[in-house]
């Protein structure tokens, strides 16, 4: 329900992460007039860790429940993709590729308006950790890569990095993400021994 999906966007842990990750997001971004949009943007924990530090923050949502709270609650200007002609430096695009029909046009519209050298965030469930095992030989679908009805894509690393540069992006270099502190380090380390479909593209 809408009641108990926000309840959950406001647990301590979740709010913790979106302050990290964003303020990461901050980082990698070198211009101090940077435009940001939160691409699927749900309850916007993220957006408003970004409007902290600036006003040029925009935020994209289909559900009217989380629209309203995003425009009439936190403040947060709405991204058109019809309308609005901004050109933004940094993406983030959580949790929203695998529930989408057709993930090669959503990209293809971020890049559009992704301006050269703009950088995009994108993170999806792991599809490496597609089978739990339980007592004995129990083995069962684990939730997260798959939630029929909700999530209709799935992606490793592989084909996660594929997709994006099909899309006319190219990954953001190890090195890059490593440097800029230990939550960056963290993100290489699932990215690398765990093949989390978790990365950072950069608009070649």
């Amino acid at each position: 329900s809408v009641h108990s999906s926000f309840k959950k966007s406001q647990l301590s842990s979740k709010l913790k992460l979106a302050r990290v990750d964003a303020n990461f997001s901050v980082r990698l971004v070198p211009s101090k007039t940077a435009f940001y949009l939160d691409f699927g943007a749900g309850w916007g924990g993220w957006a408003k860790e970004i409007s902290m530090q600036t006003g040029n923050i925009y935020a994209a949502e289909l559900s009217p429940p989380r629209m309203s709270y995003l425009s009439n609650t936190l403040g947060l200007k709405l991204f058109d993709t019809n309308k609005d002609k901004v050109l933004f430096d940094y993406i983030n695009l959580a949790q929203v590729l695998e529930h989408v029909a057709d993930p090669l046009g959503l990209l293809g519209l971020l890049f559009r308006v992704l301006k050269p050298g703009g950088i995009v965030h994108v993170s999806v469930p792991n599809a490496n950790a597609h089978v739990k095992t339980g007592f004995g030989e129990l083995h069962c679908l684990a939730k997260g890569p798959y939630q029929p009805l909700e999530h209709i894509n799935c992606f490793t690393y592989k084909t996660l990095h594929r997709a994006m540069v099909n899309a006319g992006f190219a990954s953001i270099s190890n090195l890059r993400i490593a440097l800029n502190g230990s939550y960056g380090l963290k993100r290489l380390i699932k990215k690398q021994f765990y093949g989390a479909a978790d990365w950072y593209f950069v608009r070649s």
